[in-house]
């Protein structure tokens, strides 16, 4: 009926919006790493790490003003972010697109395949996930339930009594803060399923960039990662 598709259509204006909220501070992120000469993995992670800083500032910041779980608000401060950095930061001489490509091109065919495997598993897992969420027990009890709290009272990071007798409340909070971002503009569980997702790739891209640069072998520095 008429309920059920004006849900479905907020539902997916939401989700649209947390999009391109994402892809705002990716790209802002994107060249901020391209102006610090950053090339290939090193510069996606440090994307990665510049674009979710973001967000969770912009959240915090927000929150002081009750408006951490605005949707308008926090997709304004995204785009405020993409809209500032590329008026002060030039344009990165090579794309990541560009750089996909040739390193692509320089792959042997055996390692075409394990990599386009690896991409594949991951994708087909990711999916799985949206199916059948497979979050472990204390991101359903405290993790999560903190994060939507913070949605819904407008202040992310301030202390919430979520489990009597336990204070995690008053544990690290960055990593909940970044769900309810997402949680804020998508107003749906997806994003927290997509970061669960995320997670083991940047662990893994991080360990073999880590490693690399530190000198150790390719052979080392894969099994590591995996």
């Amino acid at each position: 009926g008429a309920p059920s598709r004006m849900r479905f259509g907020e539902a997916a204006l939401h989700h649209a919006i947390l999009a391109l909220a994402v892809l705002a501070l990716v790209a802002a992120g994107l060249r901020m790493a391209s102006a610090m000469s950053l090339r290939g993995l090193p510069r996606c992670l440090a994307a990665t790490v510049f674009a979710a800083t973001a967000a969770v500032l912009q959240a915090l910041a927000l929150g002081l003003a009750g408006l951490g779980g605005d949707t308008a608000a926090l997709a304004l401060a995204a785009a405020a972010s993409w809209l500032a950095v590329r008026r002060w930061l030039p344009e990165p001489d090579v794309t990541v697109a560009e750089e996909l490509i040739d390193w692509a091109r320089g792959l042997r065919p055996v390692e075409r395949a394990l990599a386009g495997g690896v991409a594949g598993a991951w994708a087909a897992w990711a999916a799985w996930l949206f199916a059948y969420p497979a979050l472990g027990h204390d991101m359903v009890l405290y993790h999560v339930p903190e994060a939507i709290a913070w949605v819904h009272g407008g202040s992310p990071g301030s202390i919430e009594p979520i489990v009597t007798g336990l204070p995690v409340g008053n544990y690290p909070l960055t990593h909940e803060v970044l769900l309810s971002w997402g949680l804020a503009l998508s107003r749906g569980l997806a994003w927290v399923t997509l970061a669960t997702a995320l997670a083991p790739v940047l662990i893994a891209a991080g360990t073999w960039v880590g490693l690399r640069g530190l000198g150790v072998g390719r052979l080392h520095s894969g099994l590591a990662a995996g």
